[in-house]
């Protein structure tokens, strides 16, 4: 089983693009059945903290192509999976919707952080716990294993001070993002400019280190949003993710004809909105 997570700020949003598929259906009970309705009762919970930046958890179960599972297992599958987790679905909502709209079989779930009491469960390490947990997954259904072998891919180097920070904040480490966002964005070798596209549908700034002739020698990382104590854009070195170019160019189509120019305005564009982002924090400051 291969898991992928994402957070979200609104849940209409999210309830739209996984009930627009094809042949989508809702697993588990709700009174709503549209996106307009689900995100309704989600808004129930949600405004009791309106603090709470980003309520939305999504995370979407695949299995290998060959593998099936009826609605009763997928059902039976995602109770054990959010327990794992560490999320009470007695208390917070959750929906389940199943696509077959890929070769993998897999279900979408969604749910809301904030509880029908106003207790926040607050994801840190979510991502490699999944990761984990699909491994318990597998045993316990007798499912394939979807563990990619990497060669240290996409392992990120966490410094102590890193993950105590992390931990004392709530909030996922960057590099752990980064990671994972990168990991993602190379399953099926896309060429530069989709790579590039993808980190930034995920809210990832990739900056090229691009020679004027156009040839590359790597990339460097920000997560849009993410500050250090000075207020500037944390950015790390594909070394530091796990993705030096040595390893990420055999994963995308690249080629120094094509893409040098490309390249170029997209480190112009991301040098720009770095900038940008350090200024906003200063005049904030002032």
């Amino acid at each position: 089983m291969i898991s992928k997570i994402s957070h979200g700020k609104g849940f209409r949003g999210v309830f739209d693009y996984l009930l627009s598929k094809q042949e989508a259906r809702i697993l588990n009970g709700y009174e709503g059945m549209t996106a307009r309705e689900l995100s309704a009762e989600f808004r129930t919970a949600r405004n009791l903290r309106p603090d709470i930046e980003k309520p939305v958890w999504h995370a979407s179960l695949s299995l290998s192509p060959d593998e099936h599972l009826d609605d009763e297992t997928w059902q039976r599958v995602v109770e054990s999976y959010l327990a794992k987790m560490g999320i009470d679905t007695s208390e917070h909502q959750f929906v389940v919707i199943r696509h077959s709209d890929t070769d993998h079989e897999h279900v979408h779930i969604v749910v809301n952080r904030i509880s029908m009491s106003g207790a926040t469960w607050r994801p840190v390490f979510d991502i490699r716990q999944s990761h984990e947990v699909m491994r318990e997954l597998e045993r316990e259904f007798g499912l394939k294993s979807g563990e990619r072998k990497n060669d240290g891919f996409g392992e990120p180097k966490l410094k102590r001070g890193e993950v105590e920070k992390a931990l004392r904040e709530q909030e996922p480490p960057v590099k752990l993002v980064v990671s994972e966002a990168i990991k993602e964005a190379v399953a099926d070798k896309p060429d530069i400019a989709t790579f590039v596209n993808r980190l930034n549908e995920r809210g990832i700034i990739a900056v090229p280190n691009v020679a004027s002739t156009g040839r590359m020698n790597g990339f460097s990382f920000a997560v849009v949003g993410r500050v250090d104590g000075d207020g500037k854009p944390i950015v790390v070195k594909g070394s530091d993710v796990g993705a030096k170019w040595s390893k990420l160019k055999e994963l995308v189509d690249y080629e120094v004809e094509r893409d040098g120019e490309f390249l170029k305005a997209v480190k112009s564009d991301a040098t720009r909105r770095l900038d940008e982002a350090g200024s906003k924090t200063k005049g904030a400051d002032a």
